[in-house]
């Protein structure tokens, strides 16, 4: 009988100091109403972010975090398009909500040099040359961007 009251005493216990754990991310996410990508690597030249078909303004600042503030409740689908890099896994359908996903990992690699050769039509030098130009431009120059609506930062 001491044997259980002991058992049970420690199961009552350890039960008691458990806390439920939580990244720091998903305490990020339930504080504030946003929703993060993590990048294996950092990205540093232009990216294009659309979610359920709208494009986002986006801050560029060299990172491996992009930060998406003021994005609703609910099912999204939400993809990245860039010149410089491949994004390996397709990101869709993202479902953000109480108890649901608030951030996702998402492989990053530059594209190879010789990757257009057989896959897909070589946009022309001069078209990438001329978004470069306007995204350092547009990094100079700050964008005045509505903090109630949809918007995202990239930073560290």
């Amino acid at each position: 009988m001491r044997k259980l009251g002991f058992i049970l005493v420690l199961i009552s216990i350890f039960s008691i100091s458990c806390k439920v754990h939580l990244s720091k991310y998903d305490k990020k996410c339930k504080k504030t109403n946003t929703f993060i990508f993590l990048f294996n690597k950092t990205v540093k030249y232009p990216l294009k972010l659309i979610v359920d078909g709208k494009e986002i303004p986006i801050i560029h600042k060299k990172g491996d975090k992009l930060y998406i503030y003021n994005l609703k409740d609910g099912e999204h689908e939400i993809d990245f398009i860039s010149d410089f890099y491949i994004f390996n896994r397709p990101v869709k359908r993202i479902k953000k909500g109480k108890g649901l996903l608030c951030y996702q990992v998402v492989l990053v690699t530059k594209y190879p040099k010789d990757f257009y050769k057989d896959k897909l039509k070589k946009p022309p030098i001069g078209k990438r040359i001329v978004n470069f130009f306007k995204f350092w431009k547009s990094r100079k120059e700050e964008k005045q961007i509505n903090k109630n609506e949809v918007y995202a930062v990239l930073k560290d």
